[in-house]
């Protein structure tokens, strides 16, 4: 079963997301009810937020569902209602001129700021008279109140999976028309679904999450890394076809990964590229020198990580990478001369971002 060097390395199958895929079918019959929910996926990069959604997406699709869905990029926080501007163009491309005017219906006038150019100047549209002038917060709550009308009329004719990844990069402006149609849509046939990455929190989402979970109006699903049993699964399902996996290589592909499924796939796809691991009449056979290309994709997400800690957080890191893979506290604090406060908040600091987890009250390890 040879891989092809110029395709990506993609487990075929959903691996270990038996219990979530369960919430969130719930979630999919109770909208197809009338009864619409909010679910929140949240989990480092790389777990396998977007592999879910796709799953989610495909089972709304085959029971009928029509589908929303916007992205939010690292840039968007400085331009308002990217995400949704994004979702209107997904949601408009593919249709005639009449079907846009039947889908945007008398909202269109106000839906102006963020429809695509072209269609605002489709002659259906034109011709609706000129809206009254509002005073800014009254302008914008007839925006919110015109596009969740667009998103509730499609949910009359069909149930709706309404779906924005990435929130975490979401603007102000969005996260306030998200949270006023959450409110809506237990009354319609509306599943929202959002994505976030739990290492980029910042304290506008913070609030905004905090504002769902006072009015019940959210339910999360924390992704957590696979498991060592996961980990093996996943390599199988992508080795389909090999009597076994290669000796030692599930213990050093967890070792090195901790289960993380977008790092196993690119770690893998870096090992049959350089080969590392190779293809021969019996199986895959793989030449482990316990040196590792770390590809540009996992380098960039690690990356990301360090620019987000502190200088004397980063100096730590390389104090700290002289020991190895693991390190103690108190021999970290000799070296250093850090009282032990300072020295605990900046270990707190690089667990929070993900960088160092705590195997015990004195020992700490880098993560993948």
């Amino acid at each position: 079963m040879a891989i092809q060097l110029h395709l990506p390395v993609v487990c075929p199958v959903l691996i270990g997301r038996q219990a979530e895929m369960a919430v969130l079918q719930a979630g999919i019959e109770q909208a197809i009810g009338g009864r619409g929910c909010l679910v929140q996926l949240a989990g480092e990069a790389g777990v396998g937020k977007s592999r879910l959604v796709a799953e989610v997406k495909k089972s709304a699709l085959d029971q009928g569902f029509r589908l929303l869905k916007g992205q939010c990029f690292p840039g968007d926080r400085a331009c308002p209602y990217a995400p949704l501007l994004d979702l209107l163009r997904a949601f408009l491309a593919p249709l005639s001129t009449s079907e846009i005017a039947e889908a945007l219906g008398h909202s269109a006038r106000a839906l102006f700021p963020l429809l695509p150019e072209p269609i605002q100047y489709l002659p259906e549209i034109t011709s609706f008279p000129p809206l009254s002038l509002l005073d800014p917060e009254q302008e914008k709550r007839r925006l919110f109140s015109s596009l969740a009308e667009v998103v509730t009329r499609q949910a009359a004719k069909a149930p709706v999976l309404l779906v924005v990844e990435d929130i975490h990069w979401s603007d102000d402006s969005t996260l306030e028309f998200l949270h006023f149609l959450a409110r809506q849509c237990t009354e319609h046939a509306l599943l929202l679904l959002f994505t976030s990455r739990t290492e980029d929190m910042n304290e506008q989402l913070r609030h905004w999450l905090a504002q769902l979970d006072r009015e019940r109006l959210r339910q999360e699903i924390r992704l957590t890394p696979l498991t060592r049993t996961g980990t093996q699964a996943m390599l199988e399902a992508i080795f389909q076809g090999t009597p076994s996996l290669p000796a030692g290589m599930l213990d050093a592909m967890y070792n090195l990964t901790e289960g993380n499924p977008f790092f196993l796939e690119e770690a893998l796809k870096a090992l049959i590229t350089d080969e590392g691991l190779v293809w021969l009449k019996d199986g895959w056979r793989w030449k482990h020198a316990g040196i590792w290309r770390v590809p540009l994709s996992v380098q960039d997400t690690i990356e990301d990580r360090l620019n987000r800690v502190s200088a004397g957080a980063r100096r730590l890191l390389r104090i700290a990478a002289v020991a190895g893979r693991r390190f103690d506290f108190t021999l970290l604090q000799r070296i250093t001369q850090f009282d032990e406060e300072s020295l605990l908040e900046l270990v707190k600091e690089l667990v929070n971002a993900q960088l160092v987890v705590e195997e015990s009250a004195e020992q700490f390890a880098f993560r993948h």
